[in-house]
């Protein structure tokens, strides 16, 4: 009886216990999502105030003097449209090659008996960890011929050593009797890839594929390397511009009276954040798996 009383008593101090903690853990994830949450309602609140209350700082949380001309300044302005269309098209791009690549080279590498795997592995871990420098890279993209060209955006970083090691592991989480009942059928290597082993790992590749999409979206360090065309820089390097030089005339030609600069900044951030937004919730159900699956497996 005292030992069943007691077992009662430690069932119900575990069952407070568990209680308190997904309480702490609810208040602390709240605080945390509110936290993250106000800036962007700043930002947004700036881009559609009037021109007063942003130049005064009276902006918080919410937009005063309601008005879309901040939205609109950006669409009519030729300088930010062609950054949108740029970093549209790059990262679309982008992103299939690089998805295309890194399928190509993470199958083999998932096949355990592939001659040399260990040594091809440690190359490309190796090269996740050191690489050859600012400046080695610039000149093999000049002697590629692609610098200050579009492609100059999708080449130099079109493949991700760690994305391919996830991929890897997500293909290596495969029954291989899938495999060897397709070879059995006559599948070649490629069929295999395309049709038993990419719909299977649907989770890892829609993973990687939203890591690639949001890297070459906000991405604008190699654009300022590679490009000096004004008319390919994309999105990031405009916005980037605009918080360091303001609006002018040298970067804007076709400005006469802009808006604060502050309500324009907030603007073009908003343009840059809304597509990555519409993204991401048709990847979210397979993001955390996709993930999982490729960092334990293996």
């Amino acid at each position: 009886m005292v030992n069943m009383e007691k077992k009662k008593g430690q069932g119900i101090r575990r069952g407070m216990d568990e209680k308190v903690f997904r309480v702490l853990s609810g208040a602390l994830i709240l605080l945390f999502s509110v936290a993250c949450l106000l800036p962007f309602l700043r930002v947004v609140s700036e881009a559609v105030s009037g021109d007063t209350a942003v130049a005064s700082g009276e902006i918080l949380i919410l937009p005063k003097d309601f008005t879309l001309k901040q939205l609109k300044f950006i669409l009519d302005t030729p300088q930010f449209t062609q950054g949108m269309w740029v970093s549209l098209s790059s990262t679309v791009v982008y992103t299939v090659i690089s998805i295309v690549l890194t399928c190509m080279l993470a199958y083999p590498l998932s096949r355990t008996d592939l001659p040399g795997r260990r040594g091809l592995m440690f190359y490309v871990v190796f090269t996740m960890l050191f690489n050859g420098g600012m400046v080695p890279t610039y000149l093999v993209v000049k002697n590629l011929g692609i610098l200050n060209t579009f492609w100059a955006l999708i080449i130099p970083l079109a493949i991700s050593q760690f994305n391919v090691i996830v991929l890897v592991n997500g293909f290596l989480g495969i029954p291989k009797e899938m495999e060897e009942s397709a070879l059995i059928d006559g599948a070649g290597q490629f069929t295999i890839l395309v049709r038993i082993m990419v719909p299977l790992a649907k989770p890892t590749l829609a993973a990687i594929l939203l890591f690639y999409a949001v890297a070459r979206w906000n991405g604008w360090f190699d654009a300022v390397m590679y490009v000096n065309d004004r008319s390919l820089f994309p999105l990031p390097v405009i916005i980037k511009d605009l918080v360091q030089q303001g609006l002018n005339t040298s970067m804007f030609p076709s400005l006469t009276t802009p808006p604060p600069t502050q309500a324009i900044r907030s603007a073009a951030v908003i343009f840059s954040i809304v597509p990555i937004i519409l993204v991401y919730p048709f990847l979210q159900k397979y993001f955390v798996k996709g993930v999982t699956l490729g960092g334990v497996k293996g």
